[in-house]
């Protein structure tokens, strides 16, 4: 997939930092915003989206707190975590409840432009490995597998 079709959603209250990611990711992808926490899951369960960047420090509900009900919700967006605060103790919870990156203020715009396109490299890599499960479970059915002897028809009810 071309950057241009990936969505990608902004979630920060500082206007200069949405405007600043707006201008860094809105060449290669298509990208809105929000400055509260507490809308982002209304937004990504209208419209998909591939990427959220959140920001830890928003009103309504905090990143982290976010960050939870995707996890719990099973909501499939990947997500790059991007606060001011450089704890480790933060960064580890932030990953365990599936943020695929962690990145903080202030960031380097072309070290930030690099983290998200790996990020949609992993999830093409995932995609891909996905489509080729499902093509090889569907060559092994037992189904196809010809055989009409007495033999093999207990060793098909056995399976």
């Amino acid at each position: 997939m071309n950057g241009a079709g990936y969505r990608i959603l902004v979630a920060d209250d500082e206007e200069g930092i949405r405007r600043l990611l707006y201008d860094i990711l809105s060449e290669s992808y298509r990208v809105d915003s929000v400055t509260r926490g507490d809308i982002i899951i209304e937004t990504v369960n209208r419209e998909h989206y591939d990427l959220l960047v959140l920001d830890l420090q928003l009103p309504g509900l905090t990143g982290m707190e976010v960050l939870e009900q995707i996890h719990a919700g099973k909501i499939p967006i990947a997500v790059l975590v991007i606060t001011a605060s450089n704890d480790i103790d933060t960064a580890i919870r932030a990953m365990k409840l599936g943020a695929y990156d962690y990145v903080t203020k202030p960031f380097d715009s072309e070290r930030f432009g690099v983290v998200v396109r790996n990020i949609f490299e992993r999830l093409d890599l995932q995609r891909e490995l996905t489509a080729l499960r499902e093509e090889v479970g569907e060559s092994l059915r037992f189904s196809q597998i010809i055989g009409s002897s007495p033999q093999m028809k207990k060793i098909f009810a056995t399976l």
